[in-house]
């Protein structure tokens, strides 16, 4: 694996999040940048122990959270932030592995929470459910969230409708299927 390293300064590491540790930890100790599928780990002591690694060896160790940088998405975030539809009243998202093949289950998730974070902000929540069930092969999670003003429902799974519908007072923002 050292020949590997000769001459890259970046790593990109895409292997499911419980594999991701040792081949994180092989390329901070010889010095690579890693951007790495989010989350890091779901191990916090692991990540923890990654950082400190990345940090002594002057690297940077990074989550890659695609979302983040799709243009619809940020255009989609500028007319709710902008109050185009009004206050936001109820976001609707489904994701799944169908609409983004590459993601894991854990990845989903992280997709979630970043829509809800950049729609919310850090505000609390009122009260909340959640719904999930899993066998070997398939998985499904329903998450409400209650916000003083805002409903968010949250489906992941494998046979989710893939789209995200943010509707305000004014208007409605669908962005359908893979988006």
């Amino acid at each position: 694996i050292e020949k590997f390293f000769d001459g890259i300064d970046v790593v990109f590491i895409n292997v499911k999040t419980a594999d991701r540790y040792d081949y994180i930890m092989k390329a901070l100790l010889v010095g690579k940048h890693v951007i790495c599928n989010c989350p890091i780990s779901n191990n916090t002591q692991k990540l923890i122990t990654l950082l400190e690694i990345a940090k002594q060896n002057g690297v940077i160790l990074i989550e890659s959270l695609y979302l983040a940088y799709m243009q619809a998405f940020n255009q989609m975030m500028w007319m709710v932030e902008s109050n185009v539809i009004g206050n936001c009243i109820s976001v609707k998202y489904g994701i799944s592995n169908s609409c983004l093949s590459t993601l894991t289950e854990d990845e989903l998730k992280q997709y979630a929470a970043y829509v809800v974070y950049r729609i919310c902000g850090n505000k609390s929540f009122k009260k909340f459910s959640v719904f999930q069930g899993k066998d070997k092969n398939n998985f499904y999670y329903n998450t409400i969230l209650q916000y003083e003003n805002i409903v968010i429902d949250i489906e992941l799974g494998q046979s989710v409708t893939c789209g995200l519908t943010v509707r305000g007072e004014k208007g409605i923002l669908k962005v359908p299927g893979e988006w």
